[in-house]
């Protein structure tokens, strides 16, 4: 009962909540003023924490820079290559969090590698 107690916590703190957003001070950035836009794109294979350092980034970016647009490109290289992606919601960067709770990457991945553009363009139909 105590195991699934402090799983219960975590996931509560991991959840964007409306009061984490009127408690900063947005005037003060490191450097000077928010990204207009930030992209989150995960290659190279699969890891156990994919899907938490994309929820964690999310998170960031909704409490400190809400202003930021975040995109993010589906399936690694080729979904940037393809201009394939995601625009982050205000609903999904309030439940980002969830993302900790999960393995893999929650926008795909791919080993496409950028340095040879013959390679490229065949094996992502560009």
């Amino acid at each position: 009962h105590a195991v699934a107690e402090h799983q219960h916590q975590n996931r509560r703190r991991s959840m964007v909540k409306k009061e984490d957003f009127q408690q900063l001070d947005r005037s003060d950035t490191d450097l000077g003023h928010p990204p207009k836009k930030v992209a989150i794109l995960t290659a190279g294979g699969l890891a156990p924490c994919l899907s938490s350092a994309v929820g964690a980034l999310i998170t960031e970016y909704a409490v400190t820079h809400p202003s930021t647009e975040i995109i993010c490109y589906v399936n690694g290289y080729k979904g940037l290559l393809l201009g394939e992606s995601i625009k982050v919601t205000p609903a999904i960067r309030a439940t980002a969090g969830a993302l900790h709770l999960h393995g893999g990457s929650p926008i795909g991945n791919s080993r496409v590698k950028l340095t040879n553009v013959k390679d490229c363009v065949k094996l992502t139909n560009v």
